[in-house]
């Protein structure tokens, strides 16, 4: 879903985007199953949420990750994980400059571990619905000609 909107200094977006799975059935005569929220199979929300602003060369972005809690195999329940991600970019006006942008990304702004789960392979985390990176900084430097 997308929103977009006009303000007086330029022109902002918001964006929303989700994703749910609640029922699966292996086989064409197998019983429906309810497998949302359980370990293995997709949570019962990831959803990702956010807006953006520009003017002129600079544009900013701020953005939320949500992946709702679930649980494992013998019931432990997991902890839902949210994170921030922020974008600036810029680019030049300068005819010199031209085809030039200059991005900083901030992947988990505020540094959210991911949320504790006792794995067999012994991680403490699920690589499935999570990150064990913490924050990660980029800094892009795009030319185009």
């Amino acid at each position: 879903m997308l929103f977009r909107s006009a303000t007086v200094c330029s022109p902002s977006r918001l964006r929303r985007r989700t994703s749910s799975t609640t029922k699966t059935r292996p086989t064409p005569t197998a019983a429906v199953r309810q497998v949302a929220g359980l370990i293995g199979y997709p949570v019962r929300l990831r959803a990702r949420s956010g807006v953006s602003w520009s003017r002129g060369g600079l544009g900013l972005g701020l953005h939320w990750n949500h992946v709702d809690d679930y649980h494992d195999r013998v019931g432990a329940g997991i902890d839902a994980w949210n994170t921030v991600d922020a974008q600036a970019s810029w680019t030049p006006s300068s005819a010199r400059l031209d085809g030039l942008r200059l991005t900083l990304t901030v992947h988990n702004l505020f540094d959210e571990a991911p949320p504790f789960y006792d794995a067999p392979s012994g991680y403490g985390f699920d690589p499935g619905q999570a990150s064990l990176l913490g924050r990660v900084v980029a800094l892009q430097l795009i030319r185009r000609w």
